[in-house]
């Protein structure tokens, strides 16, 4: 995650579809150890090769493509820009109006880098990647 030292908290989603398509094969939320995740046994994937859209709560979501997959696996996670604060998979004036409204607080989603205090450097982060979207399934 772009903006953070730690992923301690965070809540990711990975979910794996068939390479080069839409048809999803299963997913999973997890918080990551050191960066990584670790599939779990409850998830049923054959091993194989598969696209995987990774997206955690404040970030655009990221596509890995054509992953080879073993069972229980640990997956290293792709970089998520940060300042998606309303979910729409887009950085733009939405955005900047949710954070807005709770400048100098400690509001945790508009608090990107986590320090406490929603301000310029929260502001920043988002300014960095203004303008983008997130990856499609």
């Amino acid at each position: 995650l772009e903006a953070r030292t730690t992923l301690t908290n965070e809540s990711f989603t990975l979910t794996f579809f068939e390479p080069g398509t839409s048809v999803q094969r299963g997913t999973f939320t997890q918080t990551p150890i050191s960066g990584s995740l670790t599939l779990p046994s409850t998830i049923s994937l054959p091993q194989g090769t598969y696209d995987i859209l990774v997206s955690s709560p404040n970030y655009l979501r990221k596509k890995m493509v054509s992953v080879s997959l073993t069972s229980n696996q640990t997956i290293i996670l792709s970089r998520l820009m940060a300042g998606d604060l309303n979910g729409d998979n887009a950085i733009n004036t939405v955005d900047w109006s949710v954070m807005n409204t709770v400048w100098f607080t400690n509001s945790q989603p508009s608090d990107i880098n986590r320090d406490g205090i929603v301000n310029t450097v929260d502001f920043s982060w988002m300014n960095r990647n203004w303008g983008r979207v997130g990856d499609l399934t």
